[in-house]
């Protein structure tokens, strides 16, 4: 389990590799190696500029500024670029 702490208050934890966020901040790195998959019935919000190898999204993702697909995309969700 990894934490994320901002002067002592836990704000994101990493359990089981899933990322739960507790506070006003939201963490992405900006390029992923690995394959991204969003699966259904979740919503996600991702802040670029970011570079990913391949995604599939079969929830609702959002993209907050720069984004760019290495490889392939598939969408049987939803993807809204802001």
């Amino acid at each position: 389990m990894a934490e994320l702490l901002i002067k002592g208050t836990k704000v994101a934890e990493k359990v089981n590799n899933i990322i739960l966020q507790y506070g006003d901040m939201y963490l992405n790195k900006q390029t992923y190696t690995n394959d991204l998959t969003l699966d259904a019935n979740y919503n996600a919000t991702i802040t670029g500029p970011i570079t990913v190898n391949n995604i599939t999204v079969n929830g609702n993702l959002i993209v907050l500024d720069d984004f760019h697909v290495t490889n392939d995309i598939a969408v049987t969700g939803s993807v809204k670029l802001i």
